[in-house]
């Protein structure tokens, strides 16, 4: 029996047998960068960006990478959509590697997902047309066979992204960055992706353009049933479009829960840490503040043992001993941390 998620339905609180309902599969992903040396015999060195990360995403669901800057979260988002090439570990879409396929297969697996840009001005050609950009994708994969029959798609896109139509002959720089975003989003629709990465879609715009732009990505995922990973350091963007968190720090992930059992009480002294720096608007629920020792480890040398032991004020001796695996400490979440007294 296959399980179907309805459109726009969310999946919060959801109990289904996931091995039914998964589109994609990240196991054991790492990928490190290597660094130049200014030596003419330089040692070997490497940045270890996302390392030994494990996760599944539903069919239908959104799912959201948080962290500091530098943990990892744009990097695993580019690898999802082989953007990237992790240096080890599989990425399975829909039961297959895409580390197996070869250039025409992966052109062709392109049209079922796609992204979204932290920056729409950069990632759109300056010298090209809205419409040009937009019609771009529908010639490369196909979708449309004449002009008209273009021209009328790149129409309809605007329209359902809250332009007019008569906007695909002007450049991008004519635009607001709230109208690029826009843009953006009517260029990684134009293919009906099934999954879609977005990668701190908001976090360029002005306060007061950024919930029209989640607004517009909450009606997509309705409408068009998509799945989606999204990147983010807003916990507030979160609690708001998400159905589960995935907590990463210095290329590991801490801890994975249900949106709203992570804001409630997250398990992870990262994630609490993290959680207790958002602002609460009533006094009378206020929290003290957890402030974190130091700064983060540089990638290049990260701690032995827990990534996060140098800064976790619950750090034991054994933490720099012993790596914590990502384990089940219910239905519902998972977290890395060797002190299960911590994590009732």
């Amino acid at each position: 029996m296959l399980y179907a998620v309805p459109a726009g339905l969310s999946l919060r609180g959801w109990n289904m047998p996931d091995q039914f309902n998964v589109l994609l599969e990240v196991r054991n992903v790492r990928k490190f960068f290597g660094v130049r040396g200014k030596s003419v015999l330089p040692t070997a060195k490497y940045v270890q960006a996302v390392n030994e990360v494990n996760f599944s995403v539903r069919r239908g669901e959104v799912f959201s990478v948080v962290g500091e800057s530098g943990s990892g979260k744009t990097t695993l988002g580019q690898m999802l959509i082989r953007l990237l090439d992790p240096s080890d570990g599989e990425i399975m879409f829909d039961g297959v590697d895409l580390m197996t396929l070869d250039d025409q297969q992966m052109r062709r697996a392109r049209k079922r997902m796609q992204i979204i840009f932290q920056d729409p001005y950069s990632s759109l050609n300056p010298y090209m047309t809205v419409g040009d950009a937009i019609g771009e994708v529908l010639e490369v994969h196909g979708i449309t066979k004449t002009t008209a029959e273009r021209d009328q798609r790149v129409d309809d896109l605007l329209e359902t992204v809250g332009l007019r139509s008569a906007t695909s002959v002007r450049y991008p720089h004519e635009f607001s960055g709230g109208q690029r975003q826009r843009i953006a989003i009517a260029r990684a629709i134009a293919a009906n992706p099934e999954f879609l990465v977005a990668d701190e879609p908001v976090s360029a715009l002005d306060v007061s353009v950024q919930a029209q732009i989640l607004n517009l990505i909450s009606d997509l995922r309705a409408s068009m049933g998509l799945t989606m990973v999204f990147i983010s350091h807003d916990l507030a963007v979160v609690r708001h479009i998400a159905d589960r968190v995935a907590v990463m720090y210095l290329g590991r992930i801490m801890e994975i829960a249900d949106v709203d059992e992570f804001f409630d009480r997250p398990l992870h002294p990262y994630s609490q840490a993290l959680l207790s720096a958002v602002p609460t608007p009533d006094i009378r629920r206020s929290k003290q503040r957890q402030v974190l020792s130091g700064e983060i480890a540089s990638p290049m040398s990260p701690p032995s043992g827990c990534v996060f032991r140098t800064r976790c004020p619950h750090a034991i001796e054994a933490c720099a001993g012993v790596v914590p695996p990502l384990e089940l400490k219910s239905a519902t979440r998972s977290s890395a941390c060797i002190r299960d007294d911590l994590l009732k």
